[in-house]
């Protein structure tokens, strides 16, 4: 149940952090259906959706093959970093030179693009701009977007109280549909939150609107007293946070890891608990092992022992018989018959299933000389 539990929470990371909610319910749907049509034998059920299943699992990672690669660099990548990096709400300074600049950029209608990242790190999404890692001042972001700056066009990347970059191109929307007068930049400011949990705030070069963009989605707001309650609350959920991928993964997100063993409880019981117990009888043959060379086993009396076993109905369905071996040791044989004891030492089997009886318990072996060694 603990490796299941890890293996839904690291699923259930990867659809919150690239956003693919409805990629998962699909999934899980088809997953039900082709789980009911097994457990109540719907033939003609499973197999039109056992394909479907099979083929979806590789049409996703085709599909979400950038998401999938950039998943594990976080994972491999950012997860051997143990100096965790504690991120930081923004001090008054800084938030009243960001709103102010914005608010003078609206007013004269300058474009701009200011994210604030949140958990996942940006690195593998933004390409070009120049790092700067400097101190905030309305002054530095109103030169920034001024048209004649080389950088005005992208965005910048507001981390920690620092400007760590600017000029930066970022992914464009991919579900972008609704806002037909918006361009390229609103664009821009809702794909890096389709792919992250960052926050963009978006000045209109054509009307002066000031939008916020977050999970994917869109608004504006009506005046610039909004901005500041919605960046706090956006690095108040972020501010213990870092980009390290174990620390996310083992100090973070309660209720997910809450939901994860709350769902491999519910498939423990429905797969393995209330698959019920059944009790099988195999005929297995008895294997000789360990004989000198001069000597040669001649009959075995009888040549099969009956092995009862019990397990889960589950287990066994799928059980091949011939993983349960029957084996006497003959280092101590000698020449005529001899009876043999037949204990649980002598069977092998699975570990997933409790021998019952062995019938019978013992067994007659002859054993002659080996004549072409004479």
């Amino acid at each position: 149940m603990a490796i299941v539990a890890g293996l839904i929470y690291v699923v259930m990371i990867f659809v919150r952090q690239t956003r693919t909610y409805l990629v998962f319910y699909a999934l899980a749907l088809l997953a039900g259906i082709y789980f009911l049509s097994t457990r109540f034998d719907l033939g003609l059920t499973r197999q039109i959706f056992q394909p479907i299943l099979t083929f979806s699992f590789f049409l996703l990672a085709i599909v979400f093959q950038r998401d999938l690669r950039r998943f594990f660099d976080w994972f491999f990548i950012s997860g051997r970093k143990l100096v965790w990096e504690r991120k930081k709400a923004l001090t008054n300074e800084v938030s009243i030179s960001v709103t102010k600049a914005i608010g003078i950029m609206a007013k004269n209608k300058i474009g701009a693009l200011i994210v604030f990242p949140g958990d996942y790190p940006l690195d593998s999404l933004i390409e070009g701009g120049w790092g700067l890692d400097g101190r905030i001042s309305s002054t530095l972001l109103l030169s920034i977007f001024d048209h004649h700056s080389p950088g005005h066009d992208g965005a910048v990347i507001i981390e920690n109280n620092r400007l760590r970059r600017f000029g930066v191109h970022l992914p464009l929307a991919e579900n972008y549909q609704g806002w037909h007068q918006a361009g390229t930049r609103h664009r821009a400011g809702v794909g890096i939150t389709e792919r992250s949990d960052a926050l963009s705030v978006i000045v209109s070069e054509e009307r002066g609107e000031i939008s916020v963009a977050e999970n994917g989605k869109l608004r504006k707001i009506s005046s610039i007293d909004e901005l500041n309650p919605i960046i706090a609350d956006h690095l108040k959920e972020s501010i213990h946070l870092t980009t390290g991928f174990w620390h996310y993964f083992l100090a973070r997100n309660t209720w997910v890891k809450l939901t994860a063993i709350v769902l491999a409880g519910f498939f423990w019981f429905i797969l393995a608990f209330s698959g019920g117990t059944v009790t099988q009888t195999i005929d297995v043959p008895i294997e000789t092992r360990l004989l000198t060379n001069n000597l040669q086993v001649e009959q075995v009396n009888p040549q099969d022992v009956k092995v009862t076993v019990t397990g889960s109905d589950r287990d066994l369905r799928n059980f091949d018989s011939r993983q349960i071996k029957a084996t006497i040791d003959l280092t101590e044989a000698q020449v005529g018959w001899q009876e043999y004891q037949i204990t649980k030492d002598s069977i092998s089997y699975p570990s997933y299933l409790k021998l019952i009886k062995i019938s019978p318990e013992t067994v007659k072996i002859t054993i002659h000389k080996n004549v072409e060694n004479n």
